[in-house]
């Protein structure tokens, strides 16, 4: 089965991603490096040229702009599609452990998307199903309420062609940094929820920094996740009624946290219903 390999890098070179450097042990197929900025990486090191013995192809686009993440993916699927049976996806900093590529040896056609249980700190955080996080092999069952993030994802082309057949980008593209992953489950639980029929996993495990975890705040990390949780309420609430009830608490947090500069970004936001970076 042939596989295509992402990996997003941003402020980092070759041999500080720690995606890369499990990649270069484990690899096989196509590998495409997306340089997102803000420098230029150098290929003049041992890990580029072990990834260059690894993988059949290595390209490696250089694109210091900082692209929103959801169009880097997109394309990624698109240009890679023909010619590909499935898609992994990294970001820069995951532990991938040596057997994580077996699960791209299984025929395509028995599955649409793997999850791998993604650790931080030695405790299982995603994948969740209904709000619950899965420590263990399973298989998901319709209607679909499921929740990860996008390293470590691996998809078929098949479960990509259902997509398409609905004019539908697997990654909402009004998103641009978080939220990316999680528009991705979220088209999934809300266009395919009742679709028995695809076939959803969770095998496998790798070791992912979870941002979400860091107890320090930085404002540009803070806007961010604003225009994230503003978005998603706005376009994957269940009803009219949850989505002004979910705005309401993200105003109201930000009321009680005395951040009152905040919430022009939450109403402009929620009025153009895209990140301002979007394309």
């Amino acid at each position: 089965m042939s596989v295509s390999t992402l990996v997003v890098i941003y402020g980092k070179q070759i041999v500080e991603s720690n995606t890369l450097l499990s990649l270069s042990k484990i690899g096989r197929g196509k590998l495409l490096i997306f340089n997102n900025g803000p420098t230029n990486i150098s290929t003049d090191c041992d890990t580029y040229n072990e990834l260059l013995s690894r993988f059949d192809d290595v390209l490696i686009i250089q694109d210091i702009t900082n692209k929103p993440l959801s169009n880097i993916y997109n394309k990624f699927l698109s240009d890679y599609h023909e010619g590909s049976d499935c898609f992994f996806i990294f970001d820069d900093d995951t532990n991938i452990p040596k057997e994580f590529f077996d699960l791209s040896k299984k025929n395509s056609k028995d599955f649409d998307l793997i999850l791998p249980k993604v650790f931080d700190g030695g405790v299982c955080f995603y994948p969740k199903e209904n709000h619950q996080v899965i420590s263990k092999d399973y298989k998901f069952h319709s209607p679909y309420n499921i929740l990860s993030i996008g390293s470590g994802l691996l998809i078929s082309s098949n479960f990509l062609d259902v997509f398409y057949i609905n004019n539908i980008t697997p990654f909402d593209s009004r998103f641009v940094l978080y939220g990316v992953d999680f528009s991705f489950f979220k088209r999934i639980n809300k266009y395919f929820s009742s679709s028995p029929e695809i076939k959803v996993f969770c095998e496998g495990h790798i070791t992912h920094s979870l941002s979400k975890n860091s107890p320090d705040f930085e404002e540009w990390r803070h806007i961010e996740r604003l225009y994230d949780v503003v978005l998603m309420a706005k376009y994957y609430s269940k009803s009219p009624l949850r989505r002004y009830f979910y705005l309401f608490k993200i105003i109201l947090n930000e009321l009680k946290g005395g951040r009152f500069k905040y919430l022009n970004i939450i109403f402009k936001t929620f009025v153009k219903g895209r990140h301002p970076r979007s394309l």
